[in-house]
């Protein structure tokens, strides 16, 4: 949910996501590191109908900053396993395009908050010591604190977590 009552399928739909980390490693096999996720796609039908009615294209966007340790169980193997930890910084909102208005676009509300947990496992294979790829898959467990809408800005009474799952494709610079 992403408040009492409104869930979070209820604001958003599946997202194309893109994931940047970048770090270093503390020891061969433990790296700690910053992470980007961001996400973008439509936002529920309930929206979409709104934005349908008063003649405008809405996008929902959210995205995730923070800190992430990640271990590495066979650092120098071709084939390598990982599981990682972190947390941070969240964000989720929806914005309509205004072209009416010289293409720019409005947002018409947002939430931020903490991502409390994020769990992440995955196997990268390496093709030399320079380029890898891998799949991924993780589960995030948020909460927002704060809703903003053309209203004004407020901290949430209600807040209660919400779950993101993930899972996609990698591309490793340096494994």
């Amino acid at each position: 949910d992403v408040a009492e009552g409104t869930r979070a399928d209820d604001i958003f739909d599946p997202q194309l996501g893109l994931w940047l980390e970048g770090g270093m490693r503390l020891t061969p096999y433990l790296g700690l590191g910053l992470y980007l996720d961001m996400g973008v796609g439509e936002p529920a039908s309930g929206i979409r109908d709104y934005c349908t009615s008063v003649g405008t294209d809405c996008a929902a966007t959210t995205g995730r900053f923070g800190l992430l340790l990640r271990h590495t169980f066979n650092p120098y193997a071709y084939s390598t396993p990982w599981m990682a930890v972190g947390t941070g910084f969240e964000w989720g909102s929806v914005s309509e395009d205004t072209n009416d208005y010289g293409g720019s676009s409005h947002e018409l509300f947002s939430y931020t908050g903490w991502e409390v947990l994020r769990l992440m496992a995955g196997v990268d294979l390496r093709a030399n010591p320079v380029f890898g790829f891998g799949l991924y898959g993780g589960i995030s467990f948020g909460r927002y604190t704060r809703f903003e809408d053309d209203f004004g800005e407020g901290a949430r009474g209600d807040e209660t977590m919400h779950t993101t799952v993930e899972a996609g494709v990698r591309f490793v610079l340096f494994p």
